[in-house]
């Protein structure tokens, strides 16, 4: 508890005043203000207009899960749009995934082990930036990592059969909210089904005996899943979302890049990669791009002996390993924090390979090699902490001396901005802004985003152009911005404010 209690502490250092441009974040907070003051239809229609009117489609659904904004709307409620407490609501969904996978970790090997490997992922500058943001990946993560636990809390103690009703009820409902704060929750309900099918059938398939079924009260064992459609369904009514969105553009063909994407991603996670800079270790590129081959090719070793071997133990770790990687892979998105839930484990699996070989077919009982099959594993993930706990301590000096607020829209040249839209631009007007979710979180103005002008200023009323950037918007000199009958209203430092000629009736 006191070192995940120090992790949380160099968290908090490490965070920024503030919040980056990304954009998701601001649908976040629409619906978290929703929440407390009604009006969730009216969150849900702009985003909707925003979607259906921008240059592309696919950068937002109408509206987000609503588990994450949930979990914050007190903290709205209270103290309104603070950026500060929200990201300590992140900490503390950090620190309780830590305790849980500490305690999964603790189940399979030692507590030495169980400590380096919640370390590593504690440490991780990496995760520790994830807290820095008002995103659902960590809450997801730490949902993922209750319920886990919890399945293994049903095993251990013999629930799975129908006997254990309330824990069952609890498991429901875990799995049922998780999936609400984000819809990759699906695969923690296949990892329950893989270890529900293992627990409850697999003395049938041992004996060859149908017998042991019909024995099974199977009314009681689907109290889990009623539970979750129960839930699901009621959560949908009272918080409207999309239950299965559809992302085009899914497929295998994805796989290939999503690989290159995620290698380096992996790499920065662990301590082998700084962002921008090559995979390395000990100086070398080769040695780097080798580890990191060597972990994974581990890790899928270990999965399988684990299944082989000890697999009532670990199947759900692995169903939801292996459902996680599998939607990262196909999706047509990729994001770094995507991987936040498959790390961990990977690891824990990665470290299995060695034991478990020397255990099962070295059948030796010599000491000293059963020492090395279980310190050489320990030493490598001490190494790869080591290696994160560097880097985090030159980040943590770093913020100890220089805090500033971050570029974004909380920076005084943005909220000036900001504050001579909601001025100069009346309550139904259009903004055209590169990040449309953002303006209208701070504006209430509708608003659309692309570059595509000729397509996009018929439905707009306002084009706010962040000078010297092409992100996303078309960047126009005052000679382009005539041409287009534009007239500036307004600017500061890094922004214009340009009123597009009224459209015709």
């Amino acid at each position: 508890m006191a070192l995940v209690t120090f992790v949380g502490v160099i968290c908090l250092i490490n965070h920024f005043s503030g919040h980056d441009w990304g954009d998701d974040f601001a649908l976040y907070m629409r619906q978290t203000r929703a929440l407390t003051v009604g009006n969730i239809g009216e969150v849900i229609s702009d985003n909707r207009f925003s979607v259906d009117n921008s240059g592309w489609h696919t950068f937002s659904p109408y509206s987000y899960p609503w588990g994450w904004p949930l979990l914050i709307a007190p903290v709205y409620a209270l103290f309104g749009l603070n950026y500060a407490l929200f990201k300590v609501v992140e900490v503390i969904a950090f620190c309780v995934f830590l305790l849980t996978f500490f305690a999964l970790m603790k189940q399979r090997t030692s507590s030495l082990v169980a400590t380096l490997l919640s370390l590593l992922i504690g440490l991780s500058p990496i995760y520790i930036g994830g807290t820095g943001t008002v995103l659902s990946d960590i809450p997801y993560l730490c949902f993922a990592g209750l319920s886990l636990w919890w399945m293994g809390q049903c095993r251990l103690k013999g629930f799975l059969d129908g006997r254990g009703r309330n824990q069952l009820i609890i498991m429901g409902l875990l799995l049922a909210f998780t999936y609400n704060v984000r819809r990759e929750g699906i695969t923690l309900l296949f990892a329950f089904l893989a270890l529900h099918a293992v627990v409850v059938c697999g003395p049938a398939v041992r004996t060859r005996s149908m017998a042991r079924l019909r024995e099974v009260n199977w009314r009681k064992a689907s109290v889990p899943y009623t539970t979750f459609v129960g839930a699901v369904i009621i959560f949908h009514l009272l918080l409207p979302t999309v239950l299965l969105p559809s992302a085009p553009g899914t497929g295998l063909q994805n796989v290939a890049a999503r690989l290159t994407f995620y290698k380096d991603i992996l790499a920065q996670q662990i301590g082998l990669q700084d962002p921008g800079s090559p995979i390395m270790l000990l100086g070398s590129e080769l040695a780097g791009q080798r580890a990191l081959l060597l972990l994974v090719s581990l890790a899928i070793l270990g999965l399988v002996l684990r299944l082989r071997f000890r697999l009532e133990e670990d199947i759900s770790l692995a169903a939801f390993l292996a459902c996680s990687t599998l939607l990262m892979l196909v999706s047509p998105y990729q994001e770094g924090r995507y991987l936040y839930t498959i790390t961990p484990f990977l690891l824990y699996f990665a470290y299995q390979a060695l034991p478990m070989t020397v255990q099962q077919y070295l059948r030796s009982d010599t000491y000293s090699l059963s020492r090395v099959a279980y310190a050489a594993p320990a030493l490598a993930i001490s190494g790869l902490l080591g290696l994160n706990a560097m880097e985090t301590a030159q980040a943590t000096d770093y913020h100890l001396d220089y805090h500033y607020v971050v570029h974004g829209p909380e920076a005084p040249d943005a909220q000036e901005m900001f504050a001579a839209v909601k001025d100069l631009t009346q309550e139904d007007d259009v903004i055209l802004f590169f990040r449309s979710r953002a303006m209208t979180l701070y504006t209430d103005r509708r608003s659309v985003m692309g570059a595509n002008l000729e397509e996009l200023l018929p439905r707009s009323d306002w084009y706010v152009m962040a000078k010297g950037s092409t992100y996303s918007q078309k960047l126009l000199t005052d000679a382009e911005a005539a041409t287009y009958g534009l007239t500036k209203t307004w600017e500061n430092t890094a922004w214009i404010m340009w009123r597009v000629p009224p459209r015709s009736p």
